[in-house]
C-alpha cells in the first residue's frame, strides 16, 4: 500500500479485514495525507473546510462524530482519519516515514517450471527491496501542482518579461497572513480558487479572480440541508433517472436562480456549458462578494510585467501576489514513467498489468473517502474470489470489466474536456455501480 491518507487508509482496513497481509508506506511521520494541516506536504490551507457533508464523505463503517458540524474543518477531518487508523488498529501495518522509490514488476520460479510475477518494491529507508504479490496506489492527486502556461509568470521568458511580485501555487497558501495589505490575483476558478478569493476579498488591499470561462455556482445549503444531502435524496427517489435530462437541468437551475441568484447580474460570466459538464463549484460566498464590489472578476492572464498584469480582454491591472489555483497532476514517481491511467476500468484496474491496482484516483462531485472506501471493498472482495476460484479467473476479469461502460468518466454524463476532468465520476452512478460489484462478488 502507498500512502496513508484517506484512500490508502480505508484500503488497508478493508484488505486486512478480508485476511490479507499488508504494508502500508507513507513518507510523513502521521496518517491522513492532505488533511494533516502540519505535514509541509499538505495542500490545505489554515480555513480549509469540507465541500462533502460528513454524511457522505466518512466511512461506511465508522461514522463521523455526532458534534461535527455538516462540513467539517480540515482539523476534525484529521482527527477522525486519526481516530479511524486507531479504532481498526491500522498502525502497526502502517509504516510511517517511509517512502516508495521504485516499483517495478518481477518475475519468480513458481512451482513446475511455472512463472508467477511478484512486485519489487525499494523504499527511501531499507537496505535490500521487498517483494509483494501486488500494489495498491493510493497516494493521492492533490499534491503535485499544474501551473500555468504565462509569459513572465515563473521564469524570464528573454524579452524582459516577469513579475515583480510574488507568485506562488495553491499548494503553498497556508495562511491569510500573506493577503494583508497586498493586491491580490487568484488564477483559477475551481473550488479551492473560489475558496482563496473570498479570502482574499476579505483580507486582502484588494483582490481579483481570473477566470477561463464562466461557471455554475453551488450553494453548500438548499433547503436548510446540506446540498450533497439533498442530491442523496433525490437519487433515492429516482428523481433523476425518471426525469429527462434537460427538465432535471431546469429543475436544478430554476433552484439555482431562486438561492444564488442570476450569475451575470453580479458580474461574473455566464456559464459556457450546461449544468453538471464540469465539476461542480459549491461555493455561494464568491457570488456575494462579486456582487457587493469586494471581489472583481477578470479574463485570462495574457502576460506578467513588472508589477502590471495584462488581460485578454485588454484591461490591465497592477498586483503584488498571485496565487495560482491551476489544479494538480496526478504524479507516480515510483513507477515506470510510461504508465497510463488512462487505461484503467473503473479508475481502478489496468487490465493489461496484473497486481497493480489503484484507490482514490477518481475526482467525484462528493464526497472522495466514501467512495474509496467502496472501492477498497470491491478490490478486497476481487481478490478474495481470485484465491477461491482457482486460475480460471476470466469471468472476474470480464465482470470488473462491465463495470466501466466505454470510459471511466461514465457516459451517462459528458463533461467539459480539461485536466481537471480527467477524473471526473458522477458520485452517485459510480458508487452504485461499485456496490453492484460488490454484492456480485459476494
Amino acid at each position: 500500500m502507498i500512502g496513508a491518507g484517506p484512500a490508502g487508509l480505508t484500503a488497508t482496513r478493508n484488505l486486512v479485514h478480508a485476511g490479507f497481509r499488508v504494508d502500508c508506506y507513507d513518507s510523513q511521520h502521521e496518517v491522513g495525507g492532505i488533511w494533516n494541516f502540519l505535514n509541509e506536504s499538505s495542500s490545505i490551507h489554515e480555513s480549509t473546510r469540507m465541500i462533502s457533508s460528513k454524511r457522505l464523505t466518512e466511512f461506511s463503517d465508522f461514522r463521523m462524530p455526532r458534534e461535527y458540524p455538516h462540513y467539517p474543518g480540515h482539523r476534525q477531518a484529521f482527527e477522525y482519519l486519526k481516530s479511524y487508523a486507531k479504532h481498526f488498529n491500522l498502525y502497526p501495518h502502517i509504516q510511517l516515514g517511509q517512502s516508495v522509490e521504485s516499483v517495478r514488476l518481477a518475475e519468480r520460479a513458481g512451482q513446475a517450471d511455472s512463472t508467477e510475477r511478484s512486485w519489487v518494491v525499494r523504499t527511501n529507508r531499507q537496505s535490500e527491496a521487498i517483494r509483494y504479490d501486488g500494489v495498491v496506489v493510493a497516494n493521492g492527486h492533490h499534491s503535485s501542482p499544474l501551473w500555468p502556461e504565462i509569459p513572465g509568470l515563473r521564469a524570464n521568458t528573454g524579452s524582459g518579461e516577469r513579475f515583480a511580485g510574488e507568485v506562488i501555487h495553491a499548494r503553498d497558501y497556508r495562511s491569510r497572513e500573506i493577503l494583508r495589505g497586498r493586491r491580490v490575483l487568484v488564477i483559477g476558478a475551481g473550488n479551492s480558487g473560489c475558496d482563496l478569493a473570498v479570502e482574499a476579498a476579505n483580507y486582502a488591499k484588494s483582490a481579483s479572480i481570473s477566470m477561463r470561462r464562466g461557471y455554475h455556482f453551488f450553494p453548500k445549503y438548499l433547503f436548510g440541508a446540506p446540498l450533497d444531502r439533498c442530491g442523496e435524496n433525490m437519487h433515492r427517489w429516482k428523481i433523476k433517472s425518471v426525469l429527462n435530462g434537460s427538465v432535471y437541468r431546469w429543475i436544478t437551475k430554476m433552484c439555482l436562480l431562486a438561492t444564488v441568484g442570476k450569475l451575470e447580474s453580479t458580474g461574473l460570466p455566464a456559464p459556457d456549458h450546461k449544468l453538471f459538464e464540469s465539476h461542480p463549484i459549491v461555493n455561494s460566498k464568491m457570488v456575494d462578494c462579486v456582487r457587493n464590489g469586494k471581489l472583481k472578476v477578470r479574463r485570462d492572464v495574457r502576460r506578467l510585467d513588472g508589477h502590471r498584469i495584462d488581460f485578454t480582454d485588454g484591461s490591465e491591472a497592477e498586483f503584488d501576489l498571485v496565487i495560482c489555483a491551476t489544479g494538480y497532476k496526478p504524479s507516480f514517481p515510483f513507477l515506470d514513467p510510461a504508465f497510463a491511467t488512462s487505461r484503467l476500468v473503473l479508475n481502478m484496474f489496468d487490465p493489461s498489468i496484473e497486481g497493480l491496482w489503484f484507490i482514490g484516483l477518481i475526482q467525484p462531485d462528493g464526497g472522495i473517502w466514501q467512495l474509496a472506501d467502496y472501492q477498497s471493498q470491491l478490490l478486497a472482495k476481487y481478490l478474495q474470489r481470485r484465491q477461491t476460484e482457482g486460475h480460471d479467473n476470466r469471468w472476474l476479469d470480464s465482470l470488473i470489466s462491465s463495470g466501466a461502460t466505454g470510459s471511466p468518466r461514465h457516459d451517462r454524463t459528458r463533461y467539459l474536456a480539461s485536466p481537471r476532468h480527467a477524473f471526473e465520476v458522477d458520485y452517485f452512478e459510480y458508487r452504485d455501480r461499485l456496490k453492484t460489484l460488490i454484492r456480485k462478488l459476494h
